[in-house]
């Protein structure tokens, strides 16, 4: 009798794991646990829905997501090698829970608390008290150690750690697909079916490598990646929003040491970690949330404090600042200090109101014998090389042009007006000089 929960998704369709089978147990085991639930409550895009409205989805559902890609991997590739129970639960857990430790609204968060969320998913696994690790521990005690190695590129053999964090991995493969989805955008459309097939072993069966016949699905997963970035992750008005968020976190951080935050808020988990920095506790962590943040944001909207108060009430009427690509503006230094200058005599602090955003992203890093690091590029079965592999750029006329087609992308952020000074006219006017 088939006995097994199944996952309805968006993008995988149905997802089941096997009621019969321990490991599944386990892995559903987590999915339940109070950890991973609170994912539900996390955008994996952050503040991305202010410019694409459907980008509501959850870490949550990603999770699940990467756990799927990552079985299929895995079963993959064990047909070329085999793997002890213990290492391919490993790495089963570890794709399911590397997100774990994500704080609220994607990265945002913990470039303001200066804790990332790779330290708070450890935290969270060798965490006596967290629900996870009792149950990794009830199967192995040594398994959290194991899932973390994995997650952290310990894995032994390597491309167990490569099935969870490289340049062909579950993590991507999700996300890219998911993020598309939902946010309507056709960039983050590959063959995810095809290059799936074509993963391999390489001769020492310690590497992953795709197959001779498998170098164009990857070219477009690698063309989707580069636009996925530069359409989406990186859209003028994903980050504006995000700084505009994280200089609402720093001014909230910087109350709440002075213990002048509203009474509503000042001893709640946010406030308390935005007080505490790198010391705060894993419990108040597991505290906070989407919800959280934008919960205090409607306490703060009516703040004596004017900044706090102002930069709450255009995030949750989406009042954004505006950008202008400064990213080849001559004589730029110049320009910058007459921009603050401006600001100031807007009667604003350009600490907080006038914000220079840069953001870089390389498509492709080819083999570099100086920096031998496997996760970064990808290999391609060549059985007449030496090696029996070449690099993908080696052989491939479009990754070529991608290794040349790294990107920095620099924007001025700043509020349009304010009482009546219209101060995108003022910027338009100092960088077009």
């Amino acid at each position: 009798m088939i006995n097994e929960r199944l996952y309805r998704d968006p993008v995988h369709n149905i997802i089941a794991l096997d009621c019969n089978n321990p490991d599944d147990l386990i892995l559903m085991r987590l999915i339940d646990t109070p950890e991973m639930q609170r994912l539900r409550r996390i955008r994996q895009l952050g503040l991305a829905s202010y410019a694409y409205q459907g980008a509501e989805h959850s870490r949550f559902t990603h999770s699940i997501g990467v756990m799927w890609i990552a079985n299929r991997i895995l079963a993959r590739l064990m047909q070329e090698r085999t793997v002890s129970p213990r290492l391919a639960l490993a790495t089963r857990c570890a794709a399911l829970l590397h997100d774990v430790g994500h704080g609220p609204l994607s990265h945002i968060f913990e470039s303001v608390l200066g804790v990332h969320h790779e330290e708070w998913t450890r935290r969270i696994l060798l965490n006596r008290s967290s629900q996870i690790n009792v149950i990794l521990r009830e199967a192995s005690p040594s398994l959290p150690r194991a899932v973390i190695d994995v997650i952290e590129g310990r894995g032994n053999p390597p491309f167990l750690s490569q099935i969870i964090s490289s340049q062909l991995d579950a993590d991507r493969f999700d996300y890219l697909l998911r993020d598309g989805l939902m946010t309507g955008v056709k960039y983050g459309i590959y063959d995810l079916e095809r290059i799936l097939h074509i993963l391999r072993l390489d001769k020492a069966g310690r590497h992953i490598v795709i197959a001779s016949n498998g170098v164009m699905p990857v070219e477009k997963y690698l063309q989707s990646r580069y636009s996925m970035y530069l359409q989406v992750y990186l859209h003028k008005t994903v980050r504006a929003s995000e700084t505009m968020l994280s200089r609402l976190l720093l001014r909230a951080g910087d109350l709440a040491r002075q213990n002048k935050l509203p009474l509503a808020t000042d001893n709640e988990p946010l406030s308390r970690m935005l007080r505490d920095g790198t010391q705060a506790s894993l419990g108040d962590f597991l505290l906070v949330d989407d919800d959280s943040v934008y919960s205090h944001m409607k306490h703060w909207s009516n703040s004596p404090d004017p900044i706090l108060q102002d930069f709450s009430r255009r995030l949750l009427e989406r009042r954004l600042f505006k950008t202008i690509d400064i990213t080849h503006t001559r004589g730029l230094r110049r320009k910058l200090q007459l921009a603050r200058s401006a600001l100031r005599d807007a009667g604003l602090d350009p600490r907080y109101y006038f914000i220079v955003d840069e953001s870089t992203n390389v498509p492709y890093r080819p083999y570099d014998a100086q920096s031998p690091e496997t996760t970064r590029h990808i290999l391609v079965e060549d059985n007449k090389h030496p090696k029996g592999t070449r690099d993908l750029h080696e052989v491939s006329e479009v990754v070529r042009g991608l290794t040349r087609a790294a990107f920095t992308i620099r924007r001025a952020i700043f509020p349009s007006d304010v009482d009546g000074f219209n101060l995108r006219e003022k910027m338009d006017e100092i960088f077009s000089e």
